[in-house]
């Protein structure tokens, strides 16, 4: 069942990029939960995969700060060089307590991030504010 309160949905095609398929369910029962479940969701279990996983369709990257290979902070760089993707809102999820790291990152890389454990609804939130023109 839904989660039926709050501001409509923007349909959007996602990347979830984590090491822990775990958490990957997570993150895909929470965007089907507040209505994202329009379009199959693209899994990667790396920063890697999720890069070539990237194509013109996507709208939005969710990817844990700790991955193999390539992890999400790497990933955001990189996205942000590749031609077309510049503005591509990024949402990561971590569970660093270091929030000086993410206050860095914030400005110059991602749009937004939630600290673990969060919520369908912290989730709804904020992709609501990165994936809403004028929001």
């Amino acid at each position: 069942m839904g989660i039926s309160t709050g501001p409509a949905v923007v349909p959007a095609r996602f990347i979830v990029a984590a090491t822990s398929a775990t958490l990957r369910r997570i993150i895909i029962n929470s965007l089907e939960q507040i209505g994202y479940n329009t379009f199959p969701v693209r899994e990667a279990s790396d920063g890697r995969e999720a890069f070539r996983l990237l194509d013109r369709s996507i709208t939005c990257m969710i990817v844990d700060w700790n991955m193999a290979e390539l992890g999400g902070m790497d990933l955001a760089n990189l996205v942000r060089t590749k031609k077309g993707f510049e503005l591509l809102p990024i949402l990561i999820v971590t569970s660093r307590s270091v929030h000086d790291d993410l206050r860095t990152a914030i400005p110059k890389t991602l749009d937004k991030y939630l600290m673990k454990p969060f919520t369908a609804l912290m989730l709804r939130d904020t992709l609501h504010t990165m994936l809403t023109p004028g929001v």
